[in-house]
């Protein structure tokens, strides 16, 4: 536009050479103004932001020749978010100051708590003095976190096994999905996944990663023998697994043969020992318990004046 005003009145002075003086000089007077106007001008006429849901996000928008600005204005589609005037304090619109702000020193918009409301186009007119005005154009775009996904699990047996898992999430700006089995990607891109003509060797574990800028969530799904009788363990296939799984189970039925032999030993030494010290307390046949002698010898009476009593018994009780 510039270049076609700056033609036109090089035509007109160059037509006007024979006229007044005074017609040239409003000519010339006015492609200075035009000059002084094109100088005037707004960085960052088009951006895209991204902000994430929930969180605070600054709008800016950087004016060169901030002196000769007289009014700025921001909008959301037709809607005035704030206007600020150089004599006047900014003011933003009832509508939208809960939750934004105007920073008139950076000429910035601050949303304090993106909500999906807030995604759209801005647009920032700054005004100048000469009269000319230059929007600048922001396009917000709110991202939200990926939620928790879920698997459904369709199984079909007619002609041959087939599995189809399919993963889905509620919430998310743009999820990326794939898969894995057993942590090995079989997957990318795809929110479902197809097994036909399964074996045992399709079992196992498998794993639905969804993602995108904001956050990264998984969820897992068996495919065991609940699902189709070629899996015969959910975790594992082929004769390693099988040889190991044998190895475990002999190893566990060795381990408690081991703690049952030890039980019963020891109950065999619980019952010896009260035998073994009944037999210690009985006497042999030819000695005399030393409270049967004590008893005995209570039965000898003195034979002090008692001369009816045998001499023999006196003689043995009395002391020598």
């Amino acid at each position: 536009m510039s270049k076609l005003s700056r033609g036109s009145l090089a035509e007109i002075i160059r037509a006007m050479q024979s006229s007044k003086g005074y017609l040239t000089l409003h000519v010339i007077l006015l492609l200075g103004l035009l000059q002084k106007v094109n100088s005037l001008s707004v960085s960052g006429n088009t951006q895209l932001v991204t902000g994430l849901l929930h969180q605070p996000i600054y709008l800016a928008v950087k004016v060169n020749d901030s002196s000769s600005v007289q009014t700025i204005r921001w909008k959301i589609g037709v809607q005035v978010i704030v206007e600020h005037t150089s004599s006047l304090s900014a003011e933003v619109f009832p509508m939208f100051k809960e939750r934004m702000a105007y920073i008139a020193e950076n000429n910035s918009l601050l949303i304090h708590r993106l909500s999906l409301q807030d995604e759209g186009q801005y647009i920032s007119i700054t005004s100048f003095e000469s009269g000319a005005e230059v929007g600048s154009y922001i396009n917000l775009t709110v991202l939200v976190p990926v939620s928790q996904p879920s698997i459904t699990v369709q199984i079909e047996n007619d002609p041959y096994p087939t599995v189809t898992m399919n993963c889905t999430v509620e919430n998310g700006s743009g999820p990326q999905f794939s898969w894995t089995k057993d942590n090995i990607r079989v997957s990318t891109g795809q929110r479902s996944l197809r097994i036909a003509n399964l074996n045992g060797s399709a079992c196992g574990v498998y794993t639905c990663l969804v993602q995108n800028p904001v956050n990264s969530v998984e969820r897992q799904q068996w495919i065991s023998d609940e699902h189709f009788q070629e899996c015969y363990h959910p975790l594992c296939h082929g004769p390693g697994c099988i040889l190991g799984s044998t190895l475990a189970i002999l190893c566990a039925v060795g381990f408690l043969a081991v703690i049952l032999v030890v039980q019963y030993k020891g109950r065999q030494r619980e019952d010896k020992a009260p035998d073994e010290q009944g037999q210690a307390n009985v006497p042999d046949a030819g000695e005399v318990p030393p409270s049967a002698q004590y008893h005995s010898l209570l039965l000898i009476h003195s034979c002090d004046n008692q001369e009816t009593i045998n001499s023999t018994y006196c003689t043995i009780g009395s002391p020598p």
